[in-house]
């Protein structure tokens, strides 16, 4: 009885609101443009300053993820479902609805400098959702360059805001006068 419980209240904090804004392309636009231009403007003093989270300096490091092993294994054996691949499958759904949204983005837009520029971030979520599913766990050349992981990721970030305020221009603004 509670994994029903479980199921309705999953099923109307996910899926529904989901169903909602796919039924409407501005309601999808508005909310997926809000949370990453939140993301993007949250990771750029990170990857600008090389901040990293607080307490990864070692002893600690690993005690936290004894208990995250502990919660996982404590949720499996609970729900009977694998974390492991739940979470692999929610970042690869969370890496479709962006290839979705740059997408929709691409459509909305007619200067053609912009439209290789959201080929471009398209191409780097391709990427991501690629190595979201894959076995190994190596990205490449980027692991062993943290200072190029940090550079890609600014320009990421900055590439995904001026495309999102350039496409809400020509969606909003621009249809208005």
């Amino acid at each position: 009885m509670q994994l029903q419980g479980l199921m309705m209240m999953l099923f109307f904090t996910i899926v529904i609101p989901i169903i909602i804004m796919s039924a409407n392309h501005n309601i999808f636009f508005m909310l997926v443009a809000a949370i990453l231009l939140v993301i993007s403007l949250k990771d750029i003093p990170i990857a600008f300053f090389h901040i990293t989270k607080p307490g990864n300096n070692g002893a600690g490091e690993n005690n936290d993820i004894a208990k995250d092993e502990e919660i996982a294994g404590e949720l499996e054996d609970l729900t009977n479902i694998n974390v492991k691949k739940f979470s692999t499958g929610v970042n690869f759904a969370r890496s479709l609805i962006l290839i979705l949204f740059f997408l929709y983005c691409i459509f909305n837009v007619s200067s053609l400098p912009i439209k290789i520029l959201i080929t471009a971030i398209l191409l780097y979520c391709m990427r991501v959702a690629l190595n979201t599913i894959s076995s190994h766990t190596s990205t490449g050349f980027l692991d062993n360059h943290p200072r190029l992981r940090a550079f890609t990721s600014l320009i990421i970030d900055l590439s995904i805001i001026f495309t999102i305020i350039v496409v809400a221009y020509n969606k909003y603004v621009k249809n208005i006068m």
